[in-house]
């Protein structure tokens, strides 16, 4: 069976297939590099991986007199963020950008108002990646979610790419011990490939997982559009005080709003990984602070040592809580103090190793599910999975 393509050159989501020179698609490098050992007595050596190269590929234009797009192709090369989405040749295999940089080329070119770019891309894998498959994003996702039987139909072993959940609060029950597996063909029985990722989500938080980070980020936002009750029932009801009206919430005199964030999975080592923002309408009196506890009745809440807060958006960093399973972030009034909030953001971010994320051999049949102990649905749902080929 032979396979024909449309040439097809995005980056960044931006197309730029039309601007591209038909033989200006260059890979190189992402060569297995070895290390060989000469032993004294022995006739053989012994060679050791050294890992793989980064992949290069430089893609040049087409002359042309059309500014504007010139101009365009060197902004979205130019300013597109690390993990951009890059298709170097065709609209079903594209790479992960490292490093991206474009220039104008040929000042010939320039005197008859050509115009000519090249940009330089760099990739950390040798590979490319296939299309998303997996299980779909969808809202009211009921528990337990399993996709249809896929096939890895790559020319390499691949993970779960990424995995984005949201709780639920139905039936009075929120979801518990939600978990991530693959599993052969359609037996259910295997769990060697299994990740737990939360002991208890919020409801309306966000969990993502995603396999080149190494990090899980668990965060919940609200803008105050809720009720004051329901905003409570989303964070298990750790609040104390406290009022709604017009959209800003008002916490007076020790009054508090604390977020649970649950392990198992330990908090990340990296800068910044435990985080509270703010947008503070007003201040009065002697304010309000932000605060911590790891005890899930909040037993041991203790005031986090912080710059004081001032009208407008703040961002609070919250150190050494590496390694931590379950932390609560919040708000609290002082004693006699109060504050009013427009909007507030908590997140945790969570280390895991990529050798737990479930994985899928080549040519291997299997299914993905998504579980959970307690709890029926998820507010949304969706785990991608990409065959990965070598280039």
């Amino acid at each position: 069976m032979v396979t024909t393509i449309t040439p097809y050159c995005a980056i960044h989501g931006y197309d730029f297939s039309s601007l591209i020179h038909a033989e200006g698609r260059e890979p190189s490098g992402g060569a297995l590099g070895v290390e060989e050992i000469q032993v004294a007595g022995r006739n053989y050596a012994d060679v050791r991986s050294k890992g793989r190269a980064v992949k290069k590929y430089r893609i040049k234009t087409i002359k042309t007199k059309d500014r504007e797009a010139i101009e365009t192709f060197l902004q979205e090369v130019n300013t597109a963020p690390e993990d951009a989405e890059f298709y170097p040749f065709d609209a079903e295999r594209f790479g992960l950008i490292a490093s991206a940089h474009a220039y104008l080329t040929s000042s010939m070119a320039l005197e008859k108002n050509l115009y000519e770019a090249i940009a330089e891309i760099t990739c950390r894998e040798a590979w490319l990646y296939g299309a998303d498959k997996g299980i779909a994003f969808a809202n009211d996702v009921a528990l337990n979610a399993v996709s249809d039987l896929l096939t890895n139909e790559g020319q390499e072993q691949a993970p779960i790419s990424y995995m984005q959940a949201s709780g639920d609060y139905v039936s009075s029950a929120y979801v518990e011990d939600l978990s991530v597996r693959i599993t052969p063909g359609s037996s259910t029985a295997e769990h060697d490939r299994e990740m737990i990722l939360c002991d208890k989500l919020l409801r309306d938080d966000i969990f993502e997982v995603g396999w080149r980070k190494k990090e899980v980020i668990h965060s919940y936002e609200t803008d105050f559009s809720k009720l004051w009750s329901e905003i409570a029932l989303d964070i298990h009801s750790k609040t104390s005080g406290g009022s709604i009206t017009g959209e800003v919430l008002t916490l007076d005199n020790s009054d508090y709003m604390m977020i649970p964030f649950y392990g198992p999975l330990p908090v990340s080592g990296s800068s910044g990984a435990v985080s509270l923002e703010l947008q503070v309408d007003a201040l009065a009196g002697d304010g309000a602070t932000v605060w911590y506890a790891l005890e899930t009745d909040l037993s041991d809440i203790i005031e986090v040592d912080h710059d004081d807060l001032v009208v407008g958006l703040n961002t609070i960093y919250i150190p050494d809580l590496e390694g931590r399973g379950h932390v609560a972030i919040g708000i609290k009034a002082a004693a006699s103090g109060s504050v009013a909030l427009s909007n507030l953001k908590g997140t945790v971010k969570r280390y895991v190793s990529p050798a737990k994320i479930p994985w899928a051999d080549p040519g291997e049949e299997f299914k993905i599910r998504v579980e959970k102990t307690a709890g029926t649905q998820l507010s949304f749902l969706e785990v991608a999975f990409n065959d990965r080929y070598w280039y």
